[in-house]
């Protein structure tokens, strides 16, 4: 009797394996290292498991870990690689359990993660509450998708929430071989997205990933997302490192194609990018997304990384490499911490760097803040601002409200054999591009330095302290601009100046040398009085030009000693502009 209550017993664990109906009242368990290889098995094989038949990637069913599982014994150097579980489309709650050691390294395994592709169905496929440490996964490899969660999510809608990574140490390295157009999408939570929608929230994910060759999208969230995306309230502490590649590298996302609501992130890893091949792209929050959708949102959102990157054609910003938003975005209390430092490499570079965006492309955005210095070293041609580098021409008008720079900016070529270098730099706007009209509306601000020097000849600086603007483009509504900005440019070559560029139309008539800052602005004060202004407080013989608020330059000329006199030619609002200073007056 006593021997077969003790064997009773002793084969009482077995009897009770995987509890549970698998409904999200009732979930399957998984209290082991060996009933999660055999509910992963179980996945992947069409098997059952406690039970119950796991079909079509354990569709609808739902599973909760009971305890901690150290993958160790299954996965490691000498053991073996992880095998991914699926594709999924199951639910999976973690139970604030850890999973911990998993290990991959097969060379061409496309699909990287505990998880392999996931699949929502008519309800919503959950991953939630886990904690995933030490996970190493190194790769050589032509394509491939890949995080620490999942590699993809394929379609459906899915959620993964309070979710913790932790000492993830992600190497890729490429062969330069595109397949598909593509190297690498990887995350740090998955590597994309072409699922009907994909939330990502409230966790936290630390560690590294590390790219070398070939092209790829990087992200401490996600790789790319060509779908639409949810982002909010994540923690994000994530090193990207990426050698001798090109695409889009960004702190949360590398590549966001599709739609957007991004809010409440912050991300704090450090991203050094170098020798980067091609157009590439690389942002405190995403390295670029090319297209505004109607209804985007990214707001209340920090980074706090130092942004580092080299190469020849280069987008760059604290924020993002390139940013993109219509009417319909709203894009609002954004701030950078992060230093930005941007190398040229080659002849010919031409780098856009921003303290928020490279490229600028957004219509309408309040309160973009810039707290870090910006460095751009060995550039052809420099593009560079204190809010954005320079505006794409897709805007016809472009309006910033409430927002400030705190960063000084350091452009600097020590490259003495460089013989045509131009630089365009502000304490906003480094160049206002082909906008029809720049608004600078609410209380801006603009008080650090801009210092451009070096080896170099320079062939052009144009600088100001709030935008740079080419030909009759008006700065409207400067209501409340607070530009205590120091300029120190080092002289023009004697070689070639602005204002004799016969190449860029340069000269009084166009308003090119007049609207263009070479020197430390001019202070002045502009009164109406009659059908006229009154310019005074500048210094004799400094460049003045008025325009109108369709952007036509109506007067221009010299100042004299004194109070100079301009005759206006009807009643309306004007913009006067004298070295890189801009005041708003109206005749009555």
């Amino acid at each position: 009797m006593s021997r077969l209550l003790s064997f009773t017993l002793l084969a009482l664990p077995v009897a009770i394996f995987a509890a549970g109906t698998g409904t999200k009242d009732d979930p399957l368990t998984i209290s082991s290292v060996e009933e999660f290889v055999q509910f992963r098995d179980a996945v992947n094989d069409s098997s059952e498991y406690g039970g119950v038949k796991l079909v079509d990637g354990a569709k609808g069913l739902w599973f909760s870990l009971k305890s901690d599982i150290d993958l160790s014994s299954v996965c490691g150097k000498g053991v073996g690689s992880w095998t991914p579980i699926g594709p999924f489309a199951g639910s999976f709650n973690g139970g604030g359990h850890t999973i911990s050691n998993l290990y991959m390294d097969e060379t061409y395994l496309k699909s990287v993660g505990v998880f392999g592709q996931l699949f929502g169905g008519e309800d919503t496929l959950v991953i939630k509450d886990v904690h995933l440490a030490d996970f190493t996964m190194n790769f050589e490899t032509e394509t491939i998708y890949g995080g620490a969660v999942a590699s993809q999510a394929v379609m459906g809608n899915i959620v993964i929430s309070d979710v913790i990574v932790e000492n993830l140490n992600f190497t890729l390295k490429g062969d330069g071989v595109l397949t598909n157009g593509f190297s690498a999408m990887i995350g740090g939570v998955i590597g994309n997205t072409v699922a009907t929608s994909l939330e990502i929230s409230n966790s936290n994910i630390s560690g590294s990933i590390t790219s070398t060759d070939g092209e790829t999208y990087i992200g401490g969230i996600m790789g790319a997302a060509p779908s639409p995306v949810i982002l909010h309230d994540n923690d994000v502490d994530v090193d990207i490192k990426v050698v001798n590649s090109d695409g889009g590298f960004g702190g949360l996302v590398g590549e966001m194609v599709s739609k957007f609501d991004i809010s409440g992130n912050v991300s704090k890893g450090d991203i050094k990018a170098d020798s980067l091949k091609g157009y590439s792209y690389v942002g405190g929050i995403f390295g670029v997304n090319p297209f505004a959708s109607m209804g985007d949102v990214l707001e209340n959102c920090k980074n706090t990384g130092k942004i580092e990157a080299s190469g020849t054609e280069l987008a760059v910003g604290g924020i993002a490499g390139f940013l993109s938003g219509n009417a319909q975005v709203k894009i609002s209390n954004v701030t950078n911490e992060g230093e930005v430092v941007v190398a040229a490499l080659g002849t010919g570079s031409e780098p856009i760097v921003g303290g928020v965006a490279g490229i600028y492309d957004v219509e309408t955005a309040e309160g973009l803040v810039n707290q870090a210095n910006i460095t751009v070293k060995n550039a052809s041609t420099t593009y560079a601002g204190g809010i954005g580098g320079y505006i794409r021409d897709l805007q016809d008008s472009v309006t910033l409200k409430e927002c400030e720079n705190h960063g000084d900016i350091v452009i600097q070529n020590d490259n003495e054999d460089e013989d045509d270098w131009t630089v365009y730099a502000a304490g906003i706007m480094g160049n206002a591009g082909e906008a029809k009209a720049v608004a600078i509306e609410g209380r801006n601000v603009a008080d650090g330095e801009i210092n451009v020097d070096g080896k170099a000849l320079l062939r052009e600086a144009f600088v100001s302290t709030i935008v740079y603007v080419k030909g009759p483009v008006p700065v409207i509504a400067l209501d409340d601009v607070v530009d205590h900005v120091e300029l120190n440019v080092k002289e023009l070559s004697p070689k070639k100046s602005a204002r004799d560029d016969d190449d860029k139309g340069a000269g009084d008539k166009d308003g090119e040398g007049i609207v263009s800052a070479l020197t430390e602005p001019a202070n002045f004060a502009v009164m109406p009085y009659g059908r006229s202004l009154q310019i005074s407080r500048a210094t004799a013989g400094a460049k003045y030009a008025v325009f109108d608020m369709q952007g036509n330059m109506v007067r221009w000329g010299t100042l004299g000693e004194g109070v100079t006199n301009v005759q206006i030619p009807a009643a309306g609002s004007y913009l006067v502009k004298v070295g890189t200073r801009t005041k708003l007056f109206t005749i009555k």
